[in-house]
Order: C-alpha cells, then structure tokens, then sequence
C-alpha cells in the first residue's frame, strides 16, 4: 500500500493493488475504512483508491474546518485521478455519490464510469426540497446542534437514513464516534443543499453510470433516482432487496460483486455487455 500525499489536494488516499485506477468516496460521518470489503474485491484486478473526503480522517487535519462547497471537494478529489494519467472509475455511497457526481459534471474527460450507492444528491431535486422528509430531519437535526445536542443531532440524521430506533441499536461506543462529527455532517448536508446542481449539469455526464439502492432506503431516494434516470444518458439503476442506506456495509456480497463487475465490463467494452456480475 502506498499512501498518496500532494499538498495541493489536502487528501490523504491510499492505494491498494495494480490495474485501472478506481477511486472509492465515502459516505458522511463515515471515512476510507468503509471500504474494506470493496477494496479486497478489486484489488486484484484494479488500483483502488480510498481518499479521506476533506474533514475526515487522516484529511481532517489538512483542511480548515470551515464548510466547503460541493466544487471545492471534488476539485480536492480531482488530483489523486490527475496522478494516474487516465481516467478513473468512480465510485460513491451517499455524500460521497453526490460528491462523485459533482466530479463527474465538472471533469468528464477524467471519469471513465460512475457508481453511485444511495448517492444523497439532494441539489439535484431542490425544487421539491421543502417537502422531503430529508429536509425535515435535517431542520431538526440542525436545530438540537445549535442547542448544544450533538447526541441528538446525529440520532435524527442515523435514524433518517436507516430508520427509526436505528440509533438506539447502535453500540455506546459508536453513538460517541458519530457525535463527535456532528458538526462535520452539518458542513457536509449545507454544501449539498445549498449546490446548485441542475438536470443540465446531470446531463453533462458522458460516461456509463450505474446507481445502486436498497429496497428498505428511505423513500427520499426515490426521487433523487427517478432525476438521475431522466437526465444522465448512460445510466442503469439496480436494487438490492432487503437492502437500506448502508448497503456497502449490510450487504457486501451483494455490492462488491456487482460494482466490480461493472467496471470490468466497462473496461472491455460495457454497451454489449449486461451489467450484472
């Protein structure tokens, strides 16, 4: 494992393996360590990327702990494709798929394909914003973080995403770990909310793109899939039965393969190919 490092980027990526780049984006109040059972799957056929997303990880101590906007963390990303001379496959679950997108929009010419796992580009359906229950969750998550309430700010956001009580089911030790980020996963639903993501920038995605999502995932994503169904032109949807948010982590031996195989077909010439595994 070589880790990459280029001041200029503020983001800490190792790298596993030899092949086509691949670059994995983690979810919010997440890091690159999701990504342990995916990397195992592809890393002997490809080179795969784990970047910290700017605020986490072995990242959070490069960037000032201002909020970023969407532009600025995928112009962050950017470089670690640039070091490879190739296009990447781009890889994202949740945040980390609208940050994929957001990259994919701006630099089509670096991209080569896109996977996005429950991707949270909520910028893409702001016309609707107002009656998600999404915005709901994080008007009063916002609010209990301004009373001080960081414990309740992330069980709204947990129980948001994976349903109600989910927070309770998690370990002490967990609950504490999320908390301290609360602060940080505000910063991270301001600048998707506040991106401003048109259909015409979703149609600006030239290249294949598969979007995967549980069956139990929160009916919000819905409508975040039907926009990108209507405006990307290269795109298939698949869903994961008894699957929710967390899909990467619940069901990796249902993801992995299926991400994996996409890119390899993608590799060998994906428009005649099926993209199940």
């Amino acid at each position: 494992m070589e880790n990459i490092f280029r001041p200029a980027t503020n983001v800490h990526a190792p790298r596993f393996g030899d092949g086509a780049p691949v670059i994995l984006l983690h979810g919010s109040a997440s890091g690159s360590s999701q990504w342990r059972s995916m990397v195992g799957c592809l890393e002997g056929r490809f080179k795969v990327m784990t970047p910290d997303l700017p605020g986490y990880g072995k990242s959070a101590s490069r960037v000032a702990m201002r909020g970023l906007t969407m532009e600025e963390i995928a112009r962050a990303v950017l470089p670690v494709i640039e070091r490879e001379g190739r296009p990447a496959h781009l890889v994202g679950h949740s945040f980390g798929g609208a940050v994929a997108l957001k990259l994919a929009s701006m630099f089509p010419g670096h991209v080569n394909s896109l996977t996005l796992i429950e991707p949270a580009a909520f910028s893409l359906i702001a016309d609707q914003m107002n009656q998600l229950p999404f915005m709901r969750a994080v008007r009063s998550s916002r609010l209990a973080l301004a009373e001080g309430d960081a414990w309740n700010s992330m069980r709204l956001f947990i129980d948001f995403w994976n349903g109600d009580g989910a927070w309770n089911r998690t370990s002490h030790g967990l609950r504490q770990r999320l908390a301290a980020m609360a602060g940080r996963v505000q910063r991270d639903i301001e600048a998707v909310v506040s991106d401003r993501f048109t259909e015409q920038d979703a149609a600006g995605v030239a290249c294949p793109t598969l979007v995967l999502t549980g069956e139990d995932s929160p009916p919000d994503m819905g409508r975040i899939v039907a926009a990108l169904e209507a405006t990307i032109p290269f795109l298939r949807t698949e869903v994961i039965p008894g699957a929710g948010h967390m899909a990467p982590l619940t069901d990796p031996h249902v993801v992995d393969p299926m991400v994996g195989g996409f890119i390899a077909k993608v590799e060998f010439g994906w428009q005649g190919l099926s993209i199940a595994a």
